[in-house]
């Protein structure tokens, strides 16, 4: 289940759509469910001082911790938005502050200042969101301290722009060397500080995210239909959630999350609540993307035929699509698909891996040249002399969302419980 609650949050920062064909997000991994999408936002989620962000501190008596600052306030009666809140870009637009104080009604004092808006939609995402809060902070500190003894600058301006490129940089660092690999089976190292390999790829420059890349990490299918320990409240238990996460802490919900399977990638297995958003997906594909195939020769690939499709629902999509597998829509095909055998050997992975061949090729080329052409992984920006001694040392002893869990529990929990948490993309029994 971590693994969906991590595309969430990765995906829902740069496919932002702000209508049927165009996104209002930056095509960069920023950290944006932090940082804010504009200039204003990051002014109103600093501190002001240290380079830290703002925070609150919640959670049981004696197990308080560090999550985003309260983004409400309650007036005369009434929940209103804190007024140094008010200018954050999303709650511009119309209705959504309205939106989320209908999903926290009783509960508002649990909405936080995240970056996104959905940051307050999802229990995966807002507990992604504030592990990377912590995370910055933390950062921080270290730097101040570093920068203190060589008697450097620890102005507020300066400390926050090293922790944020050091916090993004190991962030992207953690997408592949820990996220994608769980999608394609393999383990794959591609931070390369030495030669900077990359850097001559052709295939490594800047450019808009594609619009079927959009479309293609739409993976509804693997949210399950209820989270373990709260069975009692169905669907609901992963939706806004904040007050949960804050209760139990983050260590233990990314455990729990950790202990529990996804649903598998494919057809007829999403939940009633997000078919609205299955649908929008396969509308906005319809207006805009080729069929199945077309993409799959776009990609350098052989077209396809039914036998490539989840034989549970093969004769139907047969019958749908008049026996023609060259009408298949492209977002039907590519979860239709079932790993082909052969592929793991084919593409030297090391297990099996979870999709289809189109969509393990599309998310491998795109997510490689997206994060290794962005500016902090070039040999200008990344090394020791930029981010620090602190930073150079913590982004080396960063591969793993476990990495990242760990040092960032507070008093949430003691430092052997701590060590003893069981964090992966895959179910650690299976790991």
């Amino acid at each position: 289940l971590l693994l969906p609650f991590f595309a969430q949050h990765l995906t829902d920062a740069v496919f932002q759509s702000a209508n049927r064909f165009e996104t209002d997000a930056p095509h960069e991994i920023i950290l944006n469910q932090i940082y804010g999408n504009t200039a204003a936002d990051e002014v109103a989620l600093r501190l002001g001082e240290g380079g830290k962000l703002r925070t609150q501190m919640r959670g049981p008596e004696g197990k308080e911790a560090a999550y985003p600052d309260a983004l409400l306030e309650e007036k005369d009666g009434a929940w209103v938005v804190k007024e140094r809140f008010a200018g954050l870009s999303y709650l511009k637009k119309e209705g959504k502050t309205e939106q989320l104080l209908a999903k926290y009604q009783g509960r508002e004092a649990d909405v936080c200042a995240t970056g996104l808006y959905q940051g307050n939609l999802t229990l995966g995402n807002f507990a992604i969101t504030t592990l990377m809060v912590r995370e910055h902070n933390r950062l921080c500190d270290g730097i101040v301290t570093e920068r203190q003894a060589k008697g450097l600058s620890t102005k507020d301006e300066v400390i926050f722009r090293i922790a944020q490129q050091n916090n993004i940089t190991a962030y992207m660092k953690v997408v592949i060397e820990d996220y994608i690999n769980a999608f394609a089976g393999q383990k794959v190292f591609m931070l390369d500080t030495k030669s900077f390999f990359h850097e001559a790829k052709r295939w490594c420059r800047g450019t808009p995210l594609p619009f079927h890349f959009n479309i293609l990490y739409r993976i509804h299918s693997m949210m399950p239909d209820t989270l373990k320990g709260y069975e009692d409240l169905g669907f609901k238990a992963l939706l806004a959630q904040n007050g949960m996460v804050m209760e139990a802490g983050i260590g233990q919900t990314f455990q729990l999350a950790s202990s529990q399977g996804a649903h598998a990638v494919g057809l007829g297995n999403t939940h009633a609540n997000l078919m609205g958003a299955e649908k929008g997906a396969l509308s906005k594909a319809r207006d805009v993307l080729g069929s199945y195939n077309a993409h799959r020769k776009a990609l350098g690939l052989e077209p396809a035929g039914f036998d490539a499709f989840d034989p549970a629902y093969r004769a139907q999509l047969q019958e749908l699509y008049k026996n023609d597998p060259d009408q298949v829509d492209y977002a039907v095909g590519i979860f239709a698909e079932t790993p082909p055998l052969g592929l793991t050997e084919k593409l030297g992975l090391k297990d099996p891996s979870i999709i289809g061949e189109t969509l393990l090729n599309a998310i491998a080329k795109h997510a490689f040249r997206h994060i290794l052409s962005n500016p902090f992984m070039t040999r200008e920006f990344l090394n020791k002399e930029v981010l620090g001694e602190f930073g150079w040392d913590n982004l080396h002893a960063t591969s793993t969302v476990a990495d990242l869990v760990k040092r960032n529990l507070g008093d949430e929990m003691s430092e052997s419980a701590a060590e003893a948490l069981r964090i992966s993309f895959v179910i650690p029994e299976q790991a």
